[in-house]
């Protein structure tokens, strides 16, 4: 019991810390405690220490502290890393599927070009087993033809070409038809000298550009997957990422490419891939 008593007294007896000039001794400070007042504010500072180290060593102090934090850091750039390249070459796929396209469409490579070339073969070697003296050239003509109804220049009654005007893309005379048998994709248009050439309707420029077969070349993208393409221009009146106008002149009339036998407008248009008859849509 004294025991008990003996240490309550020490623990409440008050003491006063002075603090004096080294000088002259003159009282600058006091500091009255007892040592259990000491003894919480000491509590109170540990326990306060002890929670501000546990929050940085998770935070801040993280990187330094624990040794699999750089790995998984590691692990985790190496993951959005790869992501970003898959997203890289997914977009670069479809960019190069995109200039195939467009290479395909300057060369005049119809879409189905490939695949319909080897049907037509394969039937004719069986007609040629049946019959000698058939006349193949007709009959593919005539397949051909009802599956271009469809694919390759139908009418278009119907879907999202049905509602489109087309603006005449020149003033002249109609002198080469479309026909996909003899790889002539579009319609040639002779017209006098400097005949401006005008944006069939409104849209974005592609290409602006020369080729040594088709001379100077416009390309323009329009809504419904829509192309239209313009060829042997003896000057290019927009640039790339232009966005033009229906009736806009874009281009000059000219002679230019080496398949060019003379000032004409080589005229084609595109649609999902495939070249369709622009007589269908203009009347020239």
């Amino acid at each position: 019991m004294e025991k008990k008593k003996e240490i309550s007294n020490w623990l409440t007896t008050k003491y006063s810390l002075i603090i004096r000039s080294e000088v002259n001794l003159e009282e600058k400070t006091s500091l009255n405690f007892t040592y259990l007042k000491l003894i919480r504010m000491l509590f109170v500072f540990f326990t306060v220490v002890f929670f501000l180290s546990l929050v940085l060593v998770k935070t801040i102090l993280k990187q330094w502290l624990d040794p699999e934090f750089e790995n998984r850091q590691q692990a985790r750039e190496l993951i959005e890393l790869r992501a970003s390249v898959d997203s890289l070459m997914l977009s670069v796929e479809q960019k190069d599927i995109f200039l195939k396209n467009i290479e395909d469409i300057l060369q005049g490579r119809d879409g189905q070009e490939v695949k319909e070339e080897t049907e037509r073969q394969n039937t004719k070697a069986v007609e040629k087993d049946i019959s000698d003296g058939s006349d193949l050239d007709s009959i593919f003509r005539a397949e051909f033809e009802n599956m271009s109804l469809d694919e390759l220049g139908g009418k278009y009654n119907e879907g999202p070409l049905a509602d489109i005007s087309f603006f005449k893309p020149a003033d002249g005379i109609l002198s080469s038809a479309f026909d996909p048998l003899s790889d002539h994709w579009g319609v040639d248009i002779v017209a006098g000298k400097d005949e401006p050439i005008k944006a069939i309707a409104n849209g974005t420029v592609l290409m602006s550009t020369w080729t040594q077969e088709t001379g100077n070349v416009l390309v323009i993208q329009h809504p419904n997957n829509l192309i239209s393409v313009y060829k042997h221009n003896s000057e290019l009146l927009v640039s790339e990422g232009r966005m033009v106008r229906s009736g806009e002149i874009i281009a000059i009339m000219g002679n230019s490419g080496e398949l060019s036998t003379g000032p004409h407008l080589h005229f084609e248009i595109w649609f999902n891939g495939h070249a369709v008859n622009p007589s269908d849509f203009i009347a020239f």
